[in-house]
């Protein structure tokens, strides 16, 4: 279970563990068997994903359990048929909130302005946006250092360490500057002297229910913000403007599907799949057009329904 080093994770894998024992009805990991874990993997209303996750993680902990010499028992090799019968999903098409592709208008317009209210909230939100569609995932949103920027190089450059300890790099544009820039003097000025390697995004501050300035929390400079702060703080302006329920991961999908079809003078492509790739940092094009072309592209259909109508 090293591997598990990083604690969401973490937290996560023994939760589901936790759920599969009690389920079974038993802490005896020797005697789990398929009998126990067939109903549980394949409880009612499960998406498809969430059943393979479960299934990683029952295949994960007893190959560990095994090498540790806790047990012999591996129950994995008569479950593996049901990847057949649940096979991966893209684009949460199964979940209550399904993945979004917005328009440039409803992001950078609608989504974006709604932040520009003058306080520091509303600042912090505006990075928070504009790096979600610059196409990083909300954990490097949370990471980034401003160790990371270099705003004001030639040419300017973000530049992180990725999912899979891959090393990512992109180039801010202009409004992106100016609100890191506006972001940056507003810590200086709350906290009378500038950032120094800190992260950049802080957690709002509680405030307790029912006082004079109750749900109005400011910026807590003294904190980091943690997957809530970003998911909430995306989901508050998403509704504000509108727009119903915004996930940050949707705005990784907006910035694929913006670059997607935006068009050159011609008609053509602007951006080919390779060059979306790299925007979004994928090691490999078929995840990108898997997960973030594939759902949006309705061309082929739409062209086969005037012909086959």
């Amino acid at each position: 279970m090293a591997r598990y080093g990083n604690p969401n994770t973490r937290k996560n894998y023994e939760s589901q563990l936790a759920m599969m024992i009690r389920y079974a009805g038993t802490h005896d990991v020797h005697s789990i068997g398929p009998e126990h874990l067939v109903p549980w993997l394949t409880a009612q209303g499960l998406a498809n994903n969430t059943i393979r996750k479960r299934m990683a993680t029952v295949k994960q902990f007893y190959a560990w359990a095994r090498r540790q010499g806790i047990t012999t028992n591996d129950p994995v090799a008569e479950i593996e048929h049901l990847r057949k019968s649940y096979p991966t999903t893209y684009g949460r098409v199964q979940a209550t909130n399904k993945g979004r592709w917005l328009t440039a208008d409803e992001a950078f317009g609608s989504l974006v302005a709604q932040c520009q209210d003058g306080t520091n909230r509303g600042r912090r939100d505006e990075v928070i946006i504009r790096l979600g569609l610059a196409g990083m995932r909300r954990a490097e949103v949370m990471r980034l250092t401003w160790d990371d920027l270099h705003l004001h190089h030639t040419p300017p450059s973000i530049g992180w360490t990725a999912k899979g300890n891959r090393p990512r790099t992109v180039v801010p544009g202009a409004k992106l500057i100016a609100a890191l820039d506006a972001w940056r003097q507003a810590w200086t000025e709350a906290r009378g002297e500038p950032p120094s390697t800190a992260a950049i995004i802080r957690a709002t501050s509680r405030v307790r229910a029912g006082g004079p300035k109750a749900g109005v929390g400011d910026v807590n400079w003294d904190r980091p913000a943690d997957t809530h702060t970003v998911y909430k703080a995306i989901l508050r302006r998403s509704e504000a403007a509108g727009l119903g329920h915004v996930a940050p991961h949707d705005l990784r999908r907006t910035a694929a599907g913006i670059l997607h079809t935006t068009l050159s003078t011609d008609g053509g492509h602007l951006f080919d799949l390779v060059d979306v790739q790299r925007v979004l940092g994928h090691a490999s094009p078929e995840t990108t057009q898997r997960s973030y072309i594939d759902p949006i592209d309705h061309e082929v259909t739409q062209r086969a329904a005037s012909v086959l109508d």
